[in-house]
């Protein structure tokens, strides 16, 4: 996958909390999937992150309870990583998952007053490392990647890729800013209410709210492909 050499990465969309050993525990294991590894391409790998988004990012944060907020941010050495001043900036997997979140929200940025008639309010992808605090309690990397709609925040273990290549199958640089289009795309839920209508259908009929949940999932791969 080809990048712009000449792109500036804007570190300020990002939260590098990996230096701050942020608490965590609350929820463990792996992240649950419901198919074999992707093998096939581009379609196996595109299936493969559905899979594992649906069994956990979203889903995961849902269940946990209320919190505080995270760890401590210290951007000193992404902020270095990814200077217009080292030629090597867009080889290192840290500035080109910025890279990634600047594009995906300066998309948005446009493209939401248009589809929905409402501005874009960005929202920062908080880098960790293990475990950490979010608005949605305690979190760790077992969970994969989410979107906390009390803090309006991505959360991502970048070792996630790792997992993906090596227990998957999903091997290409293509997983990585489909997965931050994910996200991203619940937060767009979130900013034009699907995602407070999706709650409030689950409180109403609990016995279909992992239907629900599916759906919003859903939803949020179709804005990801968009």
């Amino acid at each position: 996958m080809d990048l712009n050499p000449d792109a500036q990465v804007d570190t300020s969309q990002i939260e590098d909390q990996r230096g701050s050993g942020g608490r965590g525990g609350g929820l463990g294991g792996m992240i649950p999937i419901g198919g074999g590894g992707g093998r096939g391409g581009l379609i196996g790998l595109v299936v493969t992150v559905v899979l594992v988004l649906l069994g956990g990012g979203f889903g995961a944060s849902q269940l946990l309870g209320g919190g505080g907020g995270g760890g401590q941010t210290d951007n000193g050495n992404l902020n270095q990583e990814c200077s217009s001043a080292n030629p090597n900036r867009l080889q290192n997997l840290d500035c080109r998952n910025a890279l990634y979140v600047n594009s995906i929200q300066n998309f948005w940025q446009g493209e939401l007053p248009q589809a929905f008639g409402q501005q874009y309010r960005p929202a920062d992808t908080v880098f960790f490392a293990q475990q950490t605090n979010t608005g949605c309690g305690p979190a760790d990397s077992g969970m994969g990647p989410f979107y906390c709609p009390p803090d309006t925040k991505v959360y991502i273990d970048l070792t996630f890729y790792k997992e993906l290549t090596d227990r998957f199958g999903a091997k290409g640089e293509f997983a990585q800013p489909y997965v931050l289009a994910h996200e991203y795309g619940h937060h767009v839920q979130d900013l034009v209410g699907t995602e407070a209508k999706m709650r409030q259908a689950q409180q109403r009929d609990p016995g279909n709210a992992n239907r629900y949940s599916v759906a919003l999932g859903l939803q949020a791969d179709c804005y990801s492909g968009v």
